[in-house]
C-alpha cells in the first residue's frame, strides 16, 4: 500500500514540475527568421515531429518563439496558420526541440523572440504552393 502511494506521489510531483524559467542576459531583441543566423545557430540539424494525418497538401504556422541567452526555446506561440489549428502542435513541438548555440555575431548571448513560419509539404495532393501560403500569412501579418 505504501509503495502505490509512493508512486502515485512521484507521479503527481513529476507532473507539477515547473518549467525552468528563461535565462535573459538582456532585453530581447524582436527578429525575424532571416535575421536569426546573425544571433543563434540551431544545433539540431533535424528535428522528427508526428503531423496529422490530412487532405492539405500543404500547411504553414506562423510562430513566435524566444531563445534565451542559454540558447533554450521558450514562450511558443502559434500567430496564425493555414489551414487553421492542423499543423500547430507539430510546429510547436518541433520548435521546442530545438537548442541554440550562440553565433559569433553573439558572444554576449543576446536572447531574441523570433518570429518564423514552419512549413509542412504533405506531398502533391493538392494545387497548394506553399510559398504562396506563406506569402499570404505575411501579408497578414503586415495589415
Amino acid at each position: 500500500m505504501q509503495g502505490r502511494t509512493l508512486a502515485i506521489a512521484a507521479i503527481f510531483l513529476t507532473g507539477c514540475a515547473a518549467t525552468p524559467e528563461p535565462v535573459l542576459n538582456g532585453t530581447p531583441v524582436e527578429i525575424s527568421q532571416d535575421e536569426l543566423d546573425e544571433y543563434w545557430v540551431a544545433r539540431q540539424s533535424g528535428v522528427f515531429v508526428r503531423t496529422p494525418t490530412t487532405g492539405a497538401g500543404c500547411g504553414v504556422v506562423d510562430i513566435r518563439f524566444l531563445i534565451d541567452s542559454n540558447g533554450e526555446v521558450h514562450d511558443v506561440e502559434v500567430l496564425d496558420a493555414q489551414p487553421k489549428y492542423t499543423f500547430d502542435d507539430a510546429a510547436v513541438a518541433m520548435q521546442e526541440a530545438f537548442s541554440y548555440a550562440p553565433s559569433d555575431r553573439n558572444p554576449g548571448r543576446t536572447p531574441v523572440r523570433v518570429t518564423r513560419f514552419v512549413t509542412f509539404d504533405m506531398g502533391p495532393t493538392d494545387d497548394v504552393d506553399c510559398a504562396d501560403v506563406v506569402q499570404r500569412l505575411k501579408s497578414a501579418r503586415q495589415d
